[in-house]
């Protein structure tokens, strides 16, 4: 298609140019994508709770109150702080309009993403966009604007961000640290070590954890906290090195004993986690790198943001970040 543009020259209609073209194929790996619902919406839709009541009366979209004329007050919306209950009639209306008037598809959005182009072409384009997306908002089940305290804006900021819907579902810690069947099952999956240390890293420090609360300090450390340079002997003289390499070598097998009580009660085989992740967990004596600590506090602070303000997806899996290799795992089980 360029080629051909191209060998137009300056013949070419003054309505195309080049420009968006090269721009078109550039972007063609990205930008051009199969229309469909996103496996984590289908989800939801095909959810026992995402069902639109028989009770609930609906108005066709011609008895509907056009946009333009409904009132907003200027209340607080119910989506920022959402029940269980105002979800899923909110989740059911829009799977009602994805099954009917949206023929299988979900809202657009109604934007469009930077180009190249004239104000008044990306304007006009931009528009058209603009009013499809105001289509869906009117056609949405008209009960939703009898729900309580719900505005224009609510509603049309649902359509907006339909294809990103979630359900997150977390584990308190108390859950984390209990077994149930199904995730037993999923541990005895686990591979060796070769194959994904993120997990037994996990394990470990499980069972760091253990050795903690029952012995008040870290495996390989002499109190409750200990600095980097006392866990790994830098800095020290030749006695308090061998004194520390004692220290280790005394809690090597009461460390092994714990990390051997997670993985039992967790229905996996001891000889999963091999001697050296022991060793280096006693070495490291619970230290706190500086570099390691601001990373995961920036991480936890990024969690903690977007819980206060509603907007991204949490983490919640079990994170793991091994500094080392650079790299951070979610742990799926």
């Amino acid at each position: 298609m360029l080629e051909k543009c191209r060998s137009r020259g300056e013949t070419i209609e003054p309505l195309f140019e080049l420009t968006n073209f090269q721009e078109a194929a550039r972007a063609v790996n990205t930008a051009i994508s199969e229309t469909k619902i996103p496996p984590e919406v289908t989800q939801i839709f095909d959810d026992c709770r995402c069902v639109w009541s028989n009770t609930c009366v609906l108005r066709s979209p011609s008895k509907c109150p056009p946009a333009k004329h409904r009132k907003s007050e200027k209340t607080q919306s119910p989506l920022m702080n959402l029940s269980m209950a105002t979800f899923w009639k909110l989740a059911s209306a829009v799977k009602e309009y994805t099954l009917n008037e949206g023929h299988g598809c979900l809202p657009i959005r109604g934007d469009l993403p930077d180009m190249s182009s004239s104000s008044s072409r990306y304007l006009k384009l931009l528009s058209a966009y603009r009013e499809s997306a105001e289509v869906a908002v009117e056609q949405l089940p008209f009960t939703l604007f009898q729900l309580s305290g719900l505005r224009l804006e609510d509603v049309r900021l649902l359509a907006r961000n339909a294809a990103y819907l979630r359900v997150i579902k977390f584990r308190s810690l108390e859950e984390e640290l209990k077994l149930s069947p199904a995730r037993s099952d999923d541990l005895h999956l686990i591979p060796t070590h070769e194959c994904n240390d993120a997990i037994l890293w996990y394990f470990m420090l499980r069972g760091a954890a253990s050795f903690f609360a029952e012995h008040g300090r870290w495996p390989g450390s002499l109190c409750g906290t200990s600095s980097p340079a006392t866990a790994s002997g830098a800095g020290a003289d030749g006695g308090d090195s061998q004194l520390f390499s004692q220290i280790v070598e005394l809690d090597l097998p009461n460390l092994r004993n714990h990390v051997n009580r997670v993985l039992t009660a967790s229905g996996v085989a001891v000889n999963r986690v091999c001697d050296d992740f022991v060793h280096e967990m006693c070495r490291f004596g619970g230290s706190e790198v500086h570099s390691i600590a601001a990373f995961m506090g920036g991480i936890a602070a990024q969690e903690v943001i977007k819980l206060v303000t509603h907007q991204f997806v949490p983490v919640c899996q079990p994170l793991i970040y091994n500094g080392i290799t650079q790299q951070t795992d979610l742990l799926e089980f």
